[in-house]
């Protein structure tokens, strides 16, 4: 995978999760340095450019103690990572979207300047944890002044990501932020509508594949799409298992894909993260479908949506004061003479800077960085 990746310019990090991580917590900062070291050491070792840090938890965790060790142990991995050559190492993280109760203090605005990308986890926003049936990773959440949604406790995307940047005081910094969306769906057996109860029968983490091929061909199966939450879903009322009859699926199909990209570009967030290849993978495409159509309609999204600025911008430039002009969202930094420290530009913005070559050079969103010589 490190291989392939890197054969056609793609960077490779490790996922390390939060659970592995409790005995590191509790013995200090000493011992944070030697495993700090010790993952580093590893990942050059075996060819991965970084590490992203997973950290999915519910409930109340991290607990107190934790949460003040967060700084120590974040900082420690970035002045890790950055003594790594001829290219610092990448270090990311992926939060949950929204915050339970002590999960806001994961990232204090300090530690998000530490990492490279933040990769918020916006779905699980409703399971068998919840009142009634509901959606995995609806962008907003549903009307609940019409009938099935009165009463729902679920959550949806927009608000998650909306908490999680309010809490961790992140403006001016979205562009490290992406927006997490789930390839797998739900299944809710012996029910077949939204908000529906009991929704105690219940199947964790089904495939797209599955999805298309299994219940939405089902007998008396019908797809819906919600346009107010921009998800569709499957309602069932007849299919027999066992002594269950009827489901519904909580899914996302390349429409509602599409929705999150422009979701995401709006807020100017810093692109998409997703959650898995594997479940995202149709082994037998149905006729019209693509085995890989999920992940192609981020990226085709993410190409058509993103306003890189037209070839044949016009620039000028003041040579007293290195003042940029007639460059819409742009953003012209004195301090940067290496592409390698200069922040990622949001959707639809240029950073201008001039390295120490003297040329004037625009990175775009992707990192691409187009070099202009002075005259």
């Amino acid at each position: 995978m490190i291989t392939f990746g890197h054969a056609k310019g793609i960077k490779v990090l490790a996922g390390y999760g939060y659970e592995n991580m409790g005995e590191v917590f509790s013995q200090g900062d000493a011992v944070i340095k030697i495993w700090a070291h010790n993952i580093s050491d590893t990942l050059k070792k075996h060819g991965y450019d970084g590490l992203d840090l997973d950290l999915e938890t519910g409930g109340t965790y991290p607990g107190i103690t934790e949460q003040t060790q967060w700084t120590s142990v974040i900082k420690t991995l970035r002045d890790t990572f950055d003594t790594w050559t001829p290219t610092k190492g990448l270090l990311t993280a992926s939060p949950v979207g929204f915050p339970y109760a002590n999960q806001s203090s994961y990232f204090y605005p300090e530690n998000l300047l530490q990492c490279n990308r933040i990769s918020l986890q916006e779905y699980d926003k409703s399971g068998y944890w919840n009142h009634g049936t509901g959606y995995n990773s609806p962008i907003y959440f549903p009307d609940v002044t019409k009938i099935p949604w009165a009463g729902y406790d679920g959550g949806d995307d927009s608000s998650g990501i909306a908490k999680w940047l309010m809490m961790n005081n992140v403006a001016g910094y979205q562009s490290r932020v992406l927006f997490g969306v789930p390839f797998y769906g739900r299944v809710f057996w012996n029910v077949s509508q939204p908000n529906a109860q009991p929704n105690g029968n219940y199947s964790n983490g089904t495939s797209y594949d599955d999805i298309l091929n299994h219940f939405l061909t089902a007998s008396n199966s019908t797809r819906v799409y919600d346009s107010w939450s921009k998800v569709p879903y499957i309602s069932n009322t007849d299919s027999v298992y066992g002594s269950w009859k009827g489901f519904w699926v909580t899914y996302d199909d390349t429409i509602s894909m599409k929705a999150k990209v422009d979701y995401g570009v709006r807020q100017n967030l810093g692109g998409m993260m997703t959650f898995e290849l594997g479940f995202g993978a149709l082994t037998s495409p149905p006729i019209g479908h693509r085995k890989w159509e999920l992940q192609e309609e981020v990226y085709n999204s993410l190409q058509n949506l993103s306003m890189i600025p037209p070839i044949g911008i016009k620039i000028r430039i003041k040579a007293v004061n290195q003042q940029a002009l007639d460059v819409p969202n742009w953003t012209l930094q004195y301090n940067y003479i290496d592409a390698d420290q200069v922040p990622t530009p949001a959707f639809g913005n240029i950073v201008v800077f001039v390295n120490k070559e003297g040329y004037l050079c625009i990175m775009f969103y992707d990192r691409t960085v187009k070099k202009i010589k002075f005259q």
